[in-house]
């Protein structure tokens, strides 16, 4: 596991993207990194979403400081004034840096501009950009970790070509990389 994929609150939000990720970071293929400012945005979107209750919302936020402790960054505050990027998102950022995150991993990739994230040689990717790139170095373990949440998604639950569908809409490239893997067309029966 070489590198570390700093997730914004936007990627981490959506079920289906969170899960993916997450699994990635379970089969070792990368490290995942949050602040507490990100899983509290997590938290309260869930609930004023009303996609969750407070108590679920927080749940999930628990599961997920418990399965990931390594993840949790702090004392980068003091960073976030010399930030340069959107003032919003200056505390990912600032995050990212004290994590030594290799990349952010963001659907508000305008926020994160060339010369802010330079110096500290931080990338910038979409999800959708992130998981193929980790399904180009591990295609086999991101089509078992798609595989998986198809298998124990129970509320809704979903077949496999549902679920392929419903990344189309989020992560395009991402799904049309697992249609190329015989399991997955297999399972999906395309």
């Amino acid at each position: 596991m070489g590198w570390t994929a700093f997730l914004d609150a936007c990627v981490l939000y959506p079920l289906s993207t969170r899960d993916l990720l997450l699994r990635g970071a379970e089969a070792y293929l990368y490290r995942v990194a949050w602040s507490p400012r990100v899983l509290e945005e997590v938290r309260r979107n869930l609930v004023e979403d009303q996609r969750c209750t407070q108590a679920a919302a927080e749940a999930l936020v628990a599961d997920m400081t418990r399965a990931f402790p390594e993840a949790l960054v702090e004392g980068y505050q003091q960073l976030i004034p010399a930030m340069r990027n959107d003032e919003k998102d200056r505390h990912v950022l600032a995050a990212a840096v004290a994590a030594k995150a290799d990349v952010i991993v963001t659907e508000n990739v305008k926020h994160f501009p060339p010369e802010a994230r330079d110096p500290y040689s931080v990338e910038v990717q979409t999800s959708d950009e992130f998981l193929s790139y980790a399904f180009d170095l591990a295609p086999d373990k991101m089509g078992s970790a798609f595989l998986e949440q198809v298998e124990q998604l129970r509320n809704p639950a979903l077949d496999a070509r549902t679920a392929l569908s419903m990344l189309d809409q989020r992560v395009p490239a991402f799904a049309d990389r697992l249609r190329t893997l015989s399991q997955v067309r297999a399972a999906a029966g395309i």
